[in-house]
């Protein structure tokens, strides 16, 4: 039976200090009840051309959009391939008929959006057909 899973929920807390480096460290699972952790390329089903990654309850940053390039490419970075989350889910277009791995960073904010907090890089897969 092939992975069928369009959709991982990430839960994010902010590290640093406005005097270092702030990011957001990210948990992902495979369930919105955020039960099943995820650790590693989070991959997607067969044939799923929109894999989401979408703000989990009791996240402690919001989701506010990703940046995103295909590994072992020329690297490029342009309005394709930056997404804004729509109601705390970013959507990343794969290829249907072929398999592809993505490097993604999730860009957050506080809840005062007073500041930026980009997550490290998780991989995306898609098995293609």
């Amino acid at each position: 039976m092939s992975n069928t899973t369009s959709i991982y929920y990430v839960k994010a807390t902010p590290t640093g200090s406005r005097s270092s480096p702030m990011n957001a460290s990210c948990s992902y699972f495979a369930d919105p009840a955020c039960q099943q952790p995820i650790s590693g390329t989070l991959v997607y089903g067969q044939g799923i051309t929109n894999c989401q990654i979408a703000q989990a309850s009791g996240s402690g940053l919001q989701l506010k959009s990703a940046t995103y390039d295909t590994l072992n490419q020329p690297a490029a970075s342009s309005t394709s391939n930056f997404v804004s989350a729509v109601n705390g889910v970013v959507t990343i277009p794969m290829p249907a008929d072929d398999s592809s791995t993505k490097g993604v960073i999730l860009v957050f904010t506080d809840a005062n959006t007073s500041a930026l907090y980009p997550s490290y890089d998780p991989q995306i897969r898609n098995n293609g057909t």
